[in-house]
């Protein structure tokens, strides 16, 4: 697997179902397990006051997405190793 593969799994996919033959019709990936797990990161950066105090600049937030990023691709890593 690819490591643009292992990122881009979709965190919780999910199917419509057909109400008639019960078959799936649309299948919805939502978001990816990337996005999901930076988004964890970020909530948990912020809880530190001393890390990221507040207010923010626009440096701050650029830091902090990123390192939210780096943080979720090394989740992942160890997911798949």
């Amino acid at each position: 697997m690819k490591d643009t593969e292992k990122t881009m799994n979709p965190a919780f996919p999910f199917s419509e179902l057909d109400m008639e033959t019960w078959e799936p019709k649309t299948e919805h990936l939502g978001m990816s397990k990337r996005f999901y797990a930076a988004c964890a990161a970020i909530q948990g950066l912020l809880s530190n006051q001393r890390t990221y105090p507040s207010p923010l600049s626009n440096e701050d937030f650029k830091d902090l997405v990123y390192d939210s990023y780096k943080i979720a691709d090394q989740l992942i890593k160890q997911e798949h190793e």
